[in-house]
């Protein structure tokens, strides 16, 4: 079994760079009611002719906290708290075995992910993250003041529990969350835990899945001097 995914990238431009991995959005049941958010995971300054790595646990994370500002392209967010999660799969007789359950709390003010254990339930490839029941920990009006999020969160590069996609949570509310195994490339200036919509990029960014059967774990890139990010079958 993979415990990790390795994306290679080389600067064959004449500048120094800076490369950064985000993910693909995770499907989130039921959709949610506002802006679902890629998080920029990790970064790497790279000089002309020379090469980076980065490394991606399988491992996904739960994540949870709030931001210092609303919201939105370019915003920063840390998590508070990070719990590993297990997605919901199938047995060999074809029955479901369901994933971790958390309880997310904002009693205290800001949100937390409880202590308190759960029957499992999340669905196949997705963990469930349930708010109290009645909402009555904190209303959506805290949420959107305090800035909350909930979401995904990964470990790439020394980077431990960085959140990978985010969104503020309701009250009373019961999420099941998707995470994937598709990453972005792009080069650029961010910071881990940026906020970023790829459809507002303005330098190259280029997909990388691994979540098909027969999937490279390893994927090798090129920047080349035309400022293209090009996906390549071998080594450098």
């Amino acid at each position: 079994m993979i415990n990790e995914y390795t994306i290679m990238v080389k600067n064959d431009t004449s500048d120094f760079k800076e490369y950064y991995i985000f993910s693909e959005l995770p499907e989130v049941t039921p959709p949610v009611n506002g802006n679902l958010w890629s998080n920029i995971l990790v970064g790497c300054n790279v000089q002309p002719d020379k090469s980076a790595t980065f490394t991606i646990e399988t491992q996904f994370h739960a994540v949870v906290g709030c931001s210092a500002e609303t919201p939105a392209h370019g915003v920063v967010v840390n998590a508070n708290n990070y719990r590993n999660v297990t997605l919901g799969s199938l047995n060999p007789t074809g029955g479901t075995i369901s994933g971790t359950t958390l309880e997310l709390d904002a009693s205290d003010g800001a949100p937390f992910f409880t202590n308190t254990v759960l029957p499992d339930g999340g669905m196949v490839n997705a963990f469930q993250v349930k708010a109290p029941v009645g909402g009555s920990h904190f209303k959506i009006s805290d949420a959107k003041t305090g800035n909350f999020f909930v979401g995904v969160g990964s470990s790439a590069s020394d980077y431990d529990g960085k959140p990978t996609a985010t969104f503020m949570p309701e009250p009373n509310a019961s999420y099941q969350i998707k995470p994937t195994n598709q990453y972005y490339l792009t080069f650029g200036s961010y910071t881990p835990g940026q906020l970023v919509d790829v459809t507002m990029m303005a330098s190259d960014t280029v997909l990388l899945d691994f979540s098909y059967d027969n999937a490279p774990s390893t994927f090798y890139v090129v920047n080349n001097d035309s400022n293209q990010l090009l996906v390549q079958s071998e080594p450098f």
